[in-house]
């Protein structure tokens, strides 16, 4: 019974994994600094994702027929790669240009917007 058990184990393990490969890289800014939480992610296919490490390094399972990865930042513009024959892309994301100044988080309650804005 044991036998059969670890028989039928192998054998969904190996279906599961058929038809995947690995793409891995480092996500970095213009100046060469890796960007840490970067967002990547298989277009067209939910439920394949990952985001970066502390070193901008990612690793990422994905289906034999994905085209292209997305990657995104905030503060910086998307970026969309198509896959080819190799599995290693360092990327670089550009600034956008878009400059946030000021952000106001309000959680756990209401607020008016006379009660947050003073003179």
């Amino acid at each position: 019974m044991k036998n059969a058990l670890l028989l039928f184990l192998a054998m969904v393990v190996s279906v599961a994994l058929y038809g995947q490969r690995t793409v891995s890289g480092t996500v970095t800014n213009a100046e060469g600094e890796p960007l840490i939480g970067a967002n990547v992610t298989v277009v067209g296919e939910d439920g394949y994702g990952t985001i970066t490490d502390f070193d901008g390094y990612y690793e990422l399972r994905i289906p034999e027929t994905a085209d292209a990865l997305q990657i995104s930042y905030i503060g910086y513009k998307a970026m969309r790669v198509e896959l080819g024959e190799k599995n290693e892309y360092n990327l670089m994301l550009d600034d956008s240009g878009v400059v946030m100044d000021e952000v106001v988080v309000v959680a756990y309650g209401e607020q008016s917007r006379r009660s947050l804005v003073s003179s």
